[in-house]
């Protein structure tokens, strides 16, 4: 059970409705950490400002936010996105494998170049929160500058909700669960 209550719509005030409106309007399921921000209603706006510039016209391939998504996540062992991020994974084609090989990518041969990449960037940017000039120049071998940034923030969105998460102990939304139970993910 969370730490925090979480916002149900028919409890929310009109500005929150709003925003879980938006959230819906980007392709988003009303997903808990989403009711969690609502607690909030600055920090929610926040962050669905950031959500809209990195999912309303992304630069990068859904494959590759995820990859992020994912990798940053497992890093930081967060119990709440590494479950929503394999769902979301498996939405925009990850394959079992792919997901379950992130932590040793050499156990998985369909990775591309730029998913060890976006997998090796995201590792050493949350582990470290610095990049070499090496992996700089990878990054910017596959990616243009904007996607650069978008990459560095999907990253960063990771990590800080990461922490937000091991804060209130979120509760993993029911439809991941039984999601990733019926792929035999969980």
């Amino acid at each position: 059970m969370s730490r925090i209550s979480l916002v149900e719509p028919d409890l929310a005030n009109d500005e929150i409705r709003e925003m879980f409106r938006r959230m819906e309007k980007l392709g988003f399921t009303l997903l808990n950490v989403f009711k969690l921000w609502a607690n909030n209603p600055k920090a929610a706006s926040g962050f669905l400002l950031i959500a809209e510039a990195l999912y309303a016209e992304p630069k990068l391939l859904p494959r590759h936010r995820e990859l992020a998504y994912l990798r940053a996540s497992q890093v930081n062992d967060c119990h709440y996105w590494i479950p929503t991020h394999m769902m979301l994974g498996r939405s925009v084609g990850l394959t079992e494998n792919e997901l379950r090989s992130m932590g040793d990518t050499k156990m998985c041969d369909t990775f591309s170049d730029t998913d060890l990449c976006v997998i090796e960037y995201s590792e050493q940017l949350t582990m470290n929160n610095v990049v070499s000039d090496e992996m700089y120049a990878r990054l910017d071998k596959h990616f243009s500058q904007e996607q650069i940034v978008e990459l560095s923030m999907t990253v960063g969105l990771s990590a800080m909700v990461n922490r937000v998460h091991a804060t209130f102990k979120t509760e993993v939304d029911t439809d991941t669960k039984s999601y990733l139970a019926s792929e035999g993910l969980a």
